[in-house]
Formats: C-alpha cells, structure tokens, sequence
C-alpha cells in the first residue's frame, strides 16, 4: 500500500458486511495507475476501448451512465453480460472485464484497507510460525 494514491474525498469510507468498500480504498486511482504505468499501448487501447463500449452498451440499455449508477445495478448489469457472453459460447470473455477484476481485486488487497481489514494483517518481518491454527471462517493472511 502506497500513501501516494490515497482515497478521493468523495469516496464511501462505509463498511459494508464488516469489511470497507472496494471505493474506500481507492481502485480507481490504483486502476489508473497501473494502466497508465504498467500496461503496454495495446493493453491501454484495449482496456480504454472496453470502458467505453461498457458504458455505452450500459447508456443504451438503462438510460443512465455507468459511472452515475448505484453499484447494485453496475453489478446486476456486469453479471448479465458475464452471463450472456458464458451463454455465446464463446471461448474468452471480453477483456475488459478480466482487466476490472483483476485490478479490483488486486487494488483491493493490496491497499491498506484490504490488507487490515479484509485479511488478517502481520507486519513483516515478524517471527516465524510453521504451524498455524486455522479455523474454518479465518480470513487469509496479508503477510
């Protein structure tokens, strides 16, 4: 976790389910980061390109823009494409949506909030444990 990219102003700091929201921790700084830092033009082109013909696609089908929806329907709306490609039988999913989710989920816990919050937090270096107790239900370790 980088302070340099810390959470916008207007972003949700509620918890939800006991744990902090996906917003609260800043993903869309990191997505831009990493795609602007990490990704090769091709990637970026192909990531951009998929934004856009998401949130048109979303426009067209719920009268409203992507960005301004509530994550409920945002979410209902990636399932039913989720499903609808799965249904085509096609052999890859549209990229974009490999790229959200693994820039969400890879933001996610690797921030502060998802590292403390979401897993089980130990500071390294610390001692070494071979053995470990694990309880069904224990979050993972972020170590």
């Amino acid at each position: 976790w980088s302070g340099r990219h810390p959470p916008s102003r207007n972003h949700s700091t509620r918890k939800q389910g006991g744990v902090f929201a996906v917003s609260a921790a800043g993903i869309g700084e990191f997505m831009q980061m990493m795609v602007k830092d990490c990704y090769d033009a091709d990637q970026q082109k192909a990531f951009i390109d998929g934004l856009n013909t998401l949130r048109s696609g979303f426009k067209t089908e719920k009268g409203s823009d992507f960005v301004q929806a509530s994550q409920e329907d945002r979410l209902t709306y990636l399932n039913a494409m989720h499903e609808k490609f799965r249904a085509s039988g096609e052999e890859r999913q549209p990229i974009v949506i490999n790229m959200l989710r693994d820039l969400t989920v890879l933001g996610y816990f690797t921030s502060k909030i998802g590292a403390t919050q979401a897993l089980r937090y130990e500071e390294v270096p610390g001692r070494y444990e071979g053995c470990i107790d694990y309880k069904k239900g224990d979050k993972a370790w972020a170590i």
